[in-house]
């Protein structure tokens, strides 16, 4: 009896295993993946608005606070009324009050009534001009405030070389006017802010853009400064002057598909635009990942599919090079790479269209084919790693960092035996899952490839028993878009009801 109960004990225990390893390891993609994302997106542009409010928040205290500073008004008087080679001492004294009381801006002026800077901190080329001959400028704005406090939005300022923006106030004695303090602050302190984010990923980016469309933080990809050059002139910036917040799909100023979350706020009588951006390639690789169990099975079936197959392709008699197998060789895009007899192997090949391309011919040696330590162990020396090896000497040799998601691959077999694990190495390095094609046909005994880094081709010609098929494989989906049909992507909702 006592040994029945343990058999059943055991069954029972081993049958919760396996429905908890099925129900887990198979668990059915969530549908909400849209409203997740814009979701932790709303919830940082909330947190990054809060804090860039709290940064001006505490500048425009420190600028009105300065008419209560009898101290600098003092240092402002009397500088004005002294004569300039007995300047010096004061000047010093000036630069440490301003340090421990207005540290958190770029600089200070001293200007009298009729414009002129007497007084700076950083001495640039304003110093002992008047406003009215700094060329294109906003400051002059000043002149005709004499009452009130007023804020100048941020503009190229030519004499610190950079965007900057003004908080000016009036100076009196005994009721009189006397002239300004202007108090300017840089752009690089908001930039630095906004850059500083979690859950952004590789793509993610806040920045912000002022009511002329002009962007006033950096750019995450772009080298060149964007602050102030670059137009974002996107549907995000466009509907939020318009409504005032909201959260789309929509092609940012690079041209790329995102998830955007944006709102228009107001920061000293002006409105501004904050956005946060991640791309959706990022977004649909991290889905897969995490339901990689139940979506690998699914995009093997889609690939089954029928396909457009031919019985010739053109094939031009340029520069060719062969592949033979367990080898990797680069093109430039004049040149025609290709192997032959590809059956229990796997092919893959890498271009950066109009630059070069590189094709391999991967063994079932390569740890593309097994998952188990033991294993590579086993094999020793004769195990490879194909993809990690191509990889790495594709970034190290031929393009930077910022290039990874310009890279174009096709993997080619007559099984999907190397898929799971060769996806896992490219997805690995950085790279998303609209870069990858994946083809394969199970009724071919083996395929031949031919390469074409020119026109960014991949043809792969498949053998079934005596007959030979052609096939343009840059016509097939990318498994991003594989992906999205599985998951019905396009009828997720995106906003909550």
């Amino acid at each position: 009896m006592k040994h029945k109960r343990l058999v059943y004990s055991t069954a029972a225990v081993f049958s919760f295993v396996i429905c908890y390893f099925v129900f887990f390891y198979n668990k059915n993609p969530r549908n909400d993946l849209k409203l997740e994302t814009f979701s932790i997106l709303k919830k940082i542009r909330k947190e990054k608005k809060e804090e860039i409010n709290r940064y001006f928040n505490e500048i425009k205290k420190s600028a009105i606070n300065i008419k209560d500073d009898e101290k600098i008004k003092e240092y402002f008087l009397k500088l004005k009324e002294m004569k300039e080679d007995l300047q010096y001492a004061l000047e010093i004294e000036i630069d440490n009050h301003y340090v421990k009381r207005y540290g958190n801006f770029y600089d200070i002026l001293f200007i009298s009534p009729d414009g002129f800077v007497f007084h700076s901190i950083k001495k640039e080329s304003d110093y002992k001009k008047n406003v009215f001959e700094i060329k294109d400028s906003k400051l002059r704005q000043i002149i005709n405030n004499k009452e009130k406090e007023i804020f100048i939005d941020y503009e190229y300022y030519g004499p610190s070389d950079e965007p900057a923006a003004f908080y000016s106030v009036p100076v009196t004695k005994n009721s009189e006017f006397a002239g300004w303090f202007v108090l300017q602050s840089a752009v690089n302190t908001v930039s630095t802010m906004l850059s500083k984010s979690e859950n952004l990923g590789q793509t993610g980016e806040v920045y912000l853009v002022n009511q002329d469309k002009l962007m006033l933080s950096e750019s995450r990809f772009l080298s060149d400064s964007t602050i102030l050059k670059l137009k974002v002139d996107t549907e995000a910036v466009k509907e939020a002057l318009k409504n005032g917040s909201g959260e789309k799909i929509i092609k940012d100023y690079r041209g790329v598909n995102v998830f955007s979350s944006f709102e228009k706020f107001s920061q000293f009588n002006t409105n501004w635009i904050i956005l946060v951006e991640i791309d959706e390639d990022e977004i649909i690789t991290r889905y897969y990942k995490e339901y990689k169990p139940y979506l690998k099975d699914k995009i093997i079936e889609n690939l089954k599919e029928k396909r457009n197959f031919v019985q010739e392709i053109n094939i031009s008699n340029i520069d060719k090079k062969r592949v033979d197998i367990n080898e990797f060789i680069k093109a430039n895009k004049k040149s025609l790479l290709y192997t032959q007899g590809v059956s229990t192997c796997t092919s893959l090949s890498i271009s950066y269209p109009d630059n070069f391309g590189y094709l391999a011919h991967i063994t079932p040696l390569d740890e593309i084919y097994y998952s188990n330590k033991a294993v590579k162990y086993l094999l020793a020396e004769r195990s490879t790693d194909f993809i990690g090896q191509l990889l790495r000497t594709v970034k190290y040799y031929d393009i930077y960092a910022s290039q990874l998601n310009k890279l174009k691959f096709v993997i080619t077999a007559t099984h999907a035996e190397s898929f799971e694990k060769a996806i896992d190495k490219i997805l690995d390095n950085q790279v998303f899952l609209s870069q990858i094609k994946f083809a394969f046909n199970s009724n071919a005994d083996r395929v031949n490839i031919y390469f074409l880094p020119l026109d960014n081709k991949t043809i792969a010609q498949w053998q079934v028993r005596e007959n030979l098929f052609f096939e343009d494989l840059s016509s097939l989906n990318n498994l991003s878009e594989i992906v999205k049909k599985i998951i019905q992507y396009d009828k997720m909702p995106a906003n909550r009801v």
